[in-house]
């Protein structure tokens, strides 16, 4: 059984207790968030909450786990993917989708390699150890290959890995503890208390990997006009928000 296919099912298993709990709510929304996009998600929440009054649970994992699990559960209101391209992938439960954001890839580097570290050149020396994304369980893990891809393998990058995980919060404690140098993970991570104090290295001015963060309504809403009144919020006051927690370009 492969990572991703567990982590689906442990996911769907949390789904059901969540679901338990709000069985006899028929106002609670559900919403699927990529894990890279609790802060601003958990804002968007508490401020829906307090406004209008409504319920609204938040599940978060890898984007590809979430996917597979809106269409194994056939449930839920609102599906916010770490980038644009899971839109295509989910093209036949989308009602309405925007862009409310965007994500840009950096390397965040560990403390105690700050003054090493300061340049992607520098990221392919021997023996830098670096963390990426797993590219069939989160979006960053597709940026990760999109960019080895680019990059001629003689660079010396691929050869630095040292783990891939399955979703962005793994890569950035796996570099604030120092398990590893460098992690690829998104720009407005380095905001986040693990990333305080860590150092930062752009990817080569050659390759753009930022990626469009879209908020999709979904198809399998059990009530899809209060869905629709959270996709609209999402879309006015959630871009500001979004913003604030350092989603620029």
């Amino acid at each position: 059984m492969s990572l991703k296919t567990l982590s689906t099912h442990a996911l769907l298993l949390s789904l059901l207790l969540v679901l338990s709990g709000c069985g006899h709510e028929p106002a609670t929304l559900l919403v699927y968030a990529g894990k890279g996009l609790k802060y601003p998600v958990e804002e968007i929440r508490r401020q829906y909450e307090q406004i209008k009054g409504v319920r609204v649970q938040v599940v978060y994992a890898g984007s590809d786990t979430l996917l597979a699990t809106i269409r194994k559960t056939h449930r839920g209101d609102i599906y916010i993917p770490g980038s644009k391209t899971y839109l295509q992938q989910a093209d036949d439960l989308v009602v309405r989708a925007s862009a409310i954001a965007w994500h840009v890839p950096v390397f965040a580097i560990s403390t105690g390699k700050i003054d090493r570290l300061r340049r992607y050149e520098d990221l392919l020396a021997p023996g830098v150890r670096i963390a990426i994304g797993n590219g069939q369980m989160a979006a960053i893990g597709r940026v990760a290959d999109s960019l080895l891809q680019q990059m001629p393998a003689e660079q010396g990058l691929a050869e630095n890995i040292r783990v891939r995980a399955s979703t962005v919060n793994e890569l950035i404690d796996l570099v604030a503890t120092g398990q590893v140098d460098a992690a690829l993970i998104w720009r407005d991570m380095l905001r986040w208390s693990q990333g305080r104090g860590l150092g930062q290295a752009p990817l080569p001015g050659q390759v753009n990997l930022v990626k469009e963060v879209p908020a999709i309504l979904l198809s399998t809403s059990t009530a899809p006009d209060a869905a629709a009144d959270l996709y609209d919020f999402i879309q006015s006051r959630g871009k500001e928000i979004f913003r604030q927690h350092g989603f620029e370009r």
